[in-house]
């Protein structure tokens, strides 16, 4: 299972949170708790949380 925003393989063992049969890994889950606005991120994770909604099985 693999990280709908970086693609990361989910490690046995290791946390992340399930979303629409999306999986996030908990980095990714970590950053979007706190990303501000205007971090150069911020977009990578809106995108990343746009496919749990928007798109079909990958």
């Amino acid at each position: 299972m693999k990280c709908i925003c970086c693609n990361k393989e989910k490690i046995t063992g290791y946390n992340g949170v399930m979303i629409n049969k999306k999986y996030i890994c908990e980095d990714c889950e970590k950053q979007i708790k706190t990303i501000k606005i205007d971090d150069p991120k911020y977009n990578f994770y809106i995108n990343g949380l746009k496919k749990i909604w928007c798109c079909g099985e990958e």
